[in-house]
């Protein structure tokens, strides 16, 4: 049997409400030269039912029951089971236009691009739909080009809300089965948090060429509901993002290009926002020790005031300017008390976090 040209791969745990919505809108793209593989990864719900049906009706249409691992493990097994030349990968509870794939695909027939780079729309349960897209230049980039022009603008979060020119998420994009195979390679078991970050970008690095669509191309719709502007508590964040951090400054690739090592810097500094954040923005039952031992965690990160001192501060905008310059002081008791101020005022800087995003 001939293999499909492309292997699309989707990690499922407990979305029965959203599956079908999105399993049919793969099965319903106008590129039919692909196949499915739907990874179960251990869901309790009616998942594993809804894709057994699927794999019923549909030849294209694969599924592996795995016990619950993570959305990483769960990406990898699809991928070690993918045959397609380029592999892609869809949320289970997005969905995605019928020609998106159609469009991806002869784009990386026609110039033959290791990694083809898409844009979305972020779907809320209320108001208008946003750009979910990259902020590069479109167009095609050789590897003399990725050099020059992409690595050192990459990243480019230099106000820390996260806006990055290439958005992290795998679901944009379609990559060359062995590109995808050697990132999820290099992670091994260090990445828990941001894998989506750290597969992309050790991917671009890794890659001959890529090719960036331009912005009319919103074909991914990424579901945007109140869980997903919700501080959530994330216990080990700061553990596991200076961990993502490391990874992402110690590629090969990457320390050959200064601009790309001053970005990490960056991100190191959203990531010890977002702890700060972590402790004191969202619903937790932490008592004042912990928050305490936590702040003396935080602070004794020298990753982090490293990090601080090579940045340059006027690219930052309030209130992130205010919040790291507290964080850099070291002083538990005053930022503790900045903490508790902010955890008074939490609807209001959750609703401008909406906004923002």
């Amino acid at each position: 049997m001939t293999p499909p040209f492309l292997s699309i791969v989707v990690p499922i745990y407990q979305v029965e409400q959203y599956l079908r919505q999105c399993v049919d809108s793969i099965l319903s793209q106008t590129f039919s030269d692909f196949e499915l593989i739907l990874v179960d990864d251990g869901s309790p719900d009616t998942c594993p039912k809804i894709c057994d049906e699927y794999v019923e009706r549909d030849t294209r249409v694969s599924v592996i029951h795995t016990s619950n691992k993570g959305s990483l493990k769960a990406r990898a097994t699809g991928i070690r089971r993918a045959k397609g030349q380029y592999v892609g990968f869809v949320d289970s509870d997005d969905w995605i236009s019928p020609s998106m794939y159609e469009r991806l695909i002869r784009v990386a027939i026609d110039t033959g691009a290791d990694c083809v780079i898409g844009n979305g729309l972020r779907i809320p349960e209320k108001g208008k739909p946003r750009d979910f897209a990259n902020q590069a230049p479109c167009g095609y980039y050789d590897k003399k080009d990725l050099f020059e022009l992409l690595y050192p603008q990459m990243l480019g979060n230099k106000d820390l809300y996260g806006n990055r020119r290439i958005q992290p998420s795998l679901c944009l994009k379609i990559f060359r089965r062995e590109l995808i195979e050697n990132a999820h390679e290099a992670m091994q078991d260090s990445i828990v948090l941001g894998e989506d970050m750290a597969c992309t970008y050790t991917s671009i690095l890794q890659a001959n060429s890529i090719y960036i669509m331009d912005k009319s191309f919103k074909e991914y719709y990424y579901r945007y509901n109140s869980q997903s502007i919700t501080w959530r508590y994330k216990q080990n964040l700061l553990t596991q993002s200076m961990d993502l951090c490391r990874f992402l400054k110690n590629n090969p690739v990457g320390l050959t290009i200064p601009e790309y090592q001053r970005d990490i810097d960056y991100e190191i500094c959203f990531f010890a926002i977002q702890a700060y954040y972590n402790i004191y923005l969202t619903s937790n039952s932490l008592l004042k020790a912990e928050k305490l031992a936590q702040l003396e965690e935080l602070v004794t990160t020298t990753q982090i005031y490293d990090a601080m001192d090579k940045i340059d501060w006027k690219t930052l905008k309030f209130p992130n300017t205010i919040i790291l310059r507290i964080l850099a002081s070291r002083n538990v008791k005053r930022i503790s008390r900045m903490g508790s101020f902010l955890s008074a005022f939490r609807p209001l800087i959750l609703q401008i976090t909406k906004r923002i995003l």
